[in-house]
């Protein structure tokens, strides 16, 4: 018995300990991307901006994405993978140019990959490949990175990765539903659309500039690079319309409080997914600038983060017994996310800076809003449960 009470102990703590490192390279990452749009910001760190992109994808999505399967495979070693994970982005921040921080990087990556390969062996079906897949193409995507393949490369296979590890999640949380054998198969040739685009690219694999601004050398030549860009954006569009008709998001729709509040940040996701898989169709020639802003940022802050936030009430009830209440202040967070990306991405279109800069920022202020209210969430539950105790 104290064995158990002193496990379950250990692990709350790591719990925290992953929770506010993640939280901490997000609100780093943040940062850096304000000066990245064009704010003067202070950079706490020398060469910030530089990392803005792999410390939000693998210091805070892989950490999680870490977690969250360490947690489905119940075996305590897997903790290993989201602390290789901090530590490497923690060394990353120390020396944004240093190649052990990537080495630790990909040595978390190949520990998410292989505890995804072992839940496939345990229990093979299609929401495990996917998951496992999109292990797959981050390890991949580690791998071009330390390789020095040019950035904007390297996130289109994150982009990918991401895609398929939050699709195999839906599927997982919602396999009792009845569908019929030809809607996975829609939803699996939608997938492989998106490998497929993402093979060519690698085949067109240019040297460019890792970020200029609006000018010559923000497009690309290579005509196999940018057919895959437009394969890849045919195949989020596919799988985005896949995920409207068939996602289970709409009869939490219909429901009240939390589940409703899931249903509306889940459709709000799929319905970004398909505007990024649209702008990769038409700007498939752009590795820089603005519009190739708004090709990016209309995944993982359109589709990532609303996936995010619908997924934040089932996320902190499992990891600490705490169910969210009074869901007002959480869906203005929906509209005000929603309105600051258009505002960015308007600005983006149109090619208006201060509109971007300004929506860019709001972006920013929404998340950070919505990780520290529920932050206090959570320290309010645990200050009401001890203050109950003590009564009793």
């Amino acid at each position: 018995m104290g064995y158990l009470v002193s496990r379950i102990f250990r692990e709350r703590i790591i719990l925290w300990i992953i929770f506010i490192s993640g939280g901490f390279f997000l609100f780093i990452s943040l940062w850096g991307g304000l000066w990245r749009i064009g704010w003067n910001s202070p950079q706490l760190i020398p060469g910030l901006p530089g990392i803005h992109g792999p410390l939000i994808i693998c210091g805070f999505l892989g950490t999680f994405f870490g977690l969250e399967r360490t947690m489905t495979l119940k075996d305590p070693w897997g903790y290993l993978v989201p602390i290789l994970i901090i530590v490497g982005s923690a060394s990353l921040l120390i020396n944004p140019m240093g190649s052990l921080s990537r080495y630790l990087i990909l040595a978390g990556s190949m520990g998410f990959s292989f505890i995804c390969f072992l839940i496939l062996f345990r229990n093979t079906n299609l929401y495990h490949l996917m998951i496992f897949g999109g292990s797959a193409l981050w390890l991949t995507g580690i791998i071009i990175w330390i390789a020095g393949w040019p950035v904007f490369n390297v996130y289109l296979w994150w982009m990918g990765s991401v895609l398929f590890t939050m699709v195999g999640q839906r599927l997982e949380l919602a396999h009792r539903l009845k569908l019929p054998p030809k809607a996975f198969q829609i939803l699996a040739i939608g997938l492989g659309v998106v490998f497929f685009g993402q093979v060519l690219m690698a085949l067109g694999h240019v040297q460019q500039p890792d970020y200029v601004m609006d000018s010559v050398l923000d497009s690309i030549r290579d005509p196999r690079l940018k057919i895959g860009m437009r394969v890849s954006g045919g195949g989020m569009i596919l799988t985005a319309l896949w995920l409207l008709r068939h996602d289970p998001c709409w009869f939490l729709f219909s429901n009240q409080g939390t589940s409703r509040y899931t249903g509306i940040c889940l459709l709000s996701g799929y319905v970004w997914l398909g505007m990024s898989g649209i702008f990769s169709l038409v700007f498939a020639t752009l590795v820089s600038g603005q519009r190739y802003d708004a090709l990016i940022h209309s995944f993982f802050i359109g589709f990532v983060w609303f996936f995010i936030f619908g997924h934040s009430p089932s996320i902190f009830l499992s990891a600490f017994g705490f169910r969210l209440k009074k869901m007002g202040f959480f869906f203005l967070t929906i509209f005000l996310l929603h309105g600051t990306l258009i505002m960015r991405i308007v600005g983006d279109l149109i090619r208006n800076r201060t509109l971007q800069k300004w929506g860019g920022l709001l972006n920013g202020v929404v998340i950070v809003l919505f990780i520290v209210s529920i932050c206090c969430f959570i320290l309010h539950e645990r200050f009401k449960k001890k203050s109950t105790k003590m009564i009793n």
